[in-house]
């Protein structure tokens, strides 16, 4: 970035005449940079998008987990309140069948103290039923015991399952938590670069906004003086051509002067006379080839000034033809 900054100052403060090929390499340079740094912008927005959908899904998870630990206490629970109940229905069986034991020990009591001590029928049938309780209570005590073991055992079970249960679920929360951090630190790096870009991309902007205003404000003036430019080439040609046929007519008056100078060396009047005339053709060539040469230093001078800010663009103009009637007028005049 700070070498970016530093071309922009360079090509600000340089000539824009000389400057332009620079600008349109530093454009494309910048552009082809700002393409590739958008192709890893978008391959790291596509990793991130991939590494939120996993976020996302381990969420879902962790959330199914916590849903499967509520319903997991919620049977804990329910089996808690049927253990409950149960121990209860148990004790208040137990209770029914001690009440029962009592009433029948004191009904039998009660009989014992009124019957006869000779009525020997009895005894057989009390002892049956004192052997049916009892046996009774042994089947209820078994029970409670045969309960108590499976309910132990029941518990055990379920305590084992929902340990190793909620240690998966704690390893899985634990990958998650370190996948939700390095995702957050790799969004945040991403973010960062994403202002930095997006600061780049502004900056770039206005650079070449501040470059557009200023072309669009050079291109008035370019035309003016390509325009000033053709109409004094167009000026110079004529100038040429009117040089041109004051050369010819020049060169056919001396030619007609040395014959006639040859033919009448032996008057001097008329030697005279022709060397006068000559002379006056001599001021008048010497006076045309003075303005050819005011001519062409006004047209150098102009191409000069022109051609040190807009060097690029007058090099398709047609120079090379003037400068080749230039040299064919030279080349005249030194014959």
């Amino acid at each position: 970035m700070v070498g970016k900054k530093k071309e922009l100052k360079i090509l600000r403060e340089g000539s824009s005449g000389s400057n332009e090929h620079l600008t349109a390499q530093w454009l494309t340079r910048t552009i082809a940079e700002l393409r590739s740094e958008l192709a890893e912008l978008q391959q790291t927005s596509s990793a991130s998008s991939k590494e939120f959908q996993q976020r996302s899904q381990m969420i879902e998870d962790i959330s199914g987990l916590r849903e499967d630990v509520k319903t997991l206490r919620l049977e804990v629970e329910a089996l808690r309140s049927r253990q409950e109940k149960a121990d209860k229905l148990i004790h208040e069986l137990r209770n029914e069948a001690i009440q029962n034991s009592q009433d029948l020990r004191r009904s039998l009591k009660y009989k014992n103290q009124k019957l006869p001590k000779t009525i020997d029928y009895i005894e057989p049938e009390a002892d049956h039923r004192m052997r049916h309780r009892k046996f009774i209570r042994q089947q209820l005590h078994e029970l409670d015991v045969g309960q108590k073991s499976l309910f132990r055992h029941y518990n055990e079970l379920r305590n084992q399952r929902l340990s190793e249960r909620l240690q998966s679920i704690e390893t899985e929360q634990k990958h998650a938590a370190t996948k939700t951090f390095n995702l957050s630190r790799e969004l945040g790096h991403q973010s960062t670069t994403m202002n930095k870009m997006h600061s780049s991309i502004l900056e770039l902007l206005e650079d070449v906004e501040s470059i557009q205003n200023k072309m669009d404000k050079t291109l008035p003036e370019l035309r003016r003086e390509i325009s000033k430019v053709e109409f004094n080439a167009a000026q110079i040609t004529a100038q040429q051509h009117f040089t041109h046929e004051e050369g010819q007519n020049c060169a056919k008056a001396l030619q007609a002067l040395a014959v006639s100078v040859s033919s009448l060396q032996k008057d001097g009047d008329i030697l005279r006379a022709v060397q006068h005339q000559t002379d006056r053709l001599q001021q008048d060539v010497e006076r045309i080839k003075s303005a050819v040469s005011l001519h062409r230093e006004v047209f150098h001078s102009r191409l000069e000034k022109v051609s040190g800010q807009f060097a690029a663009i007058f090099r398709f103009l047609a120079l090379r033809q003037l400068g080749q009637h230039l040299l064919e007028l030279h080349s005249t005049f030194s014959a």
